[in-house]
C-alpha cells in the first residue's frame, strides 16, 4: 500500500500493522474513544457531532440448523469474545 494509497477509510485492525510499520500514515480514528491498538491517534468521532464509525459483525447459518448446533456455535463465539476482551484489557 505504501506510495500507492492516497486516502483510505478502513478498520483499525486491518491497517494497524501497516501504520505501525510506517507504510501508511494514520491521521485519526472515527471513534468516540481512543483505540487500544493505536492509542496515539486522536479519536475524531466523539469530537464531531454526528461523526462516528463502528463495525458490526454477524454470524449466520442456513434456516433449519438444529438448535443444538446454534447453541454450540453461540458458546464458542462467547468464549472467543471473552478471550478477546481479556487480551484487549491487557
Amino acid at each position: 500500500m505504501a506510495n500507492r494509497t492516497q486516502l483510505i477509510f478502513h478498520l483499525v485492525p486491518a491497517v494497524a500493522q501497516q501504520v505501525l510499520a510506517g507504510n501508511l500514515r494514520g491521521i485519526a480514528t472515527l471513534a468516540a474513544s481512543r483505540s487500544s491498538v493505536l492509542p496515539t491517534f486522536r479519536p475524531r468521532g466523539g469530537g464531531t457531532a454526528g461523526l462516528e464509525a463502528g463495525t458490526w459483525y454477524t454470524v449466520m447459518a442456513p434456516a433449519g440448523v438444529p438448535k443444538a448446533v446454534i447453541d454450540k456455535i453461540n458458546r464458542e463465539n462467547q468464549c472467543a469474545f471473552r478471550a478477546m476482551r481479556r487480551f484487549a484489557s491487557g
